[in-house]
């Protein structure tokens, strides 16, 4: 009986002193500014089906707060444009935004999301427009 309540005493203390503490990885979510730095020429624009910078004089940055507010700062060949609204955003992925720039919802798919990195995919006529976003401060 002994030896088996120390081997028991000893798996025990190996499997304790083994267990290390898993690192916890913050879900930081969609909230946050977000800059606009390349679009994927998929069959828009006559595309070639590779990511492209974008230029200054088409970059925007969009706001995503906590409690549901939208904010997007473009520039569009000089003009400067503020689209101010709310958003929703659902585990299955989905975004949907009204704007005071929009008459109509719109309707995304947010393909990838880090802690660094957007892609949100636009459905249009010709098939989907990828906009990659980095986190900005």
């Amino acid at each position: 009986m002994k030896p088996w309540l120390f081997i028991f005493a000893m798996l025990a203390i190996t499997t304790i002193a083994s267990c290390k503490k898993a690192d916890i990885i913050e879900n930081v979510g969609i909230v946050g500014k977000w800059q606009l730095i390349e679009v994927f020429n998929g069959y828009a624009n006559g595309g070639d089906f590779t990511w492209s910078p974008v230029s200054i004089d088409n970059a925007h940055t969009i706001t995503f707060t906590q409690n549901g507010e939208y904010n997007k700062k473009e520039n569009l060949n000089g003009n400067n444009q503020e689209c101010i609204g709310t958003y929703s955003f659902q585990t299955s992925n989905n975004l949907e935004v009204n704007s005071n720039c929009n008459t109509i919802t719109e309707k995304m798919f947010v393909s990838e999301l880090s802690t660094n990195s957007l892609i949100l995919d636009q459905s249009v006529i010709e098939g989907k427009i990828r906009y990659k976003y980095s986190a900005s401060r």
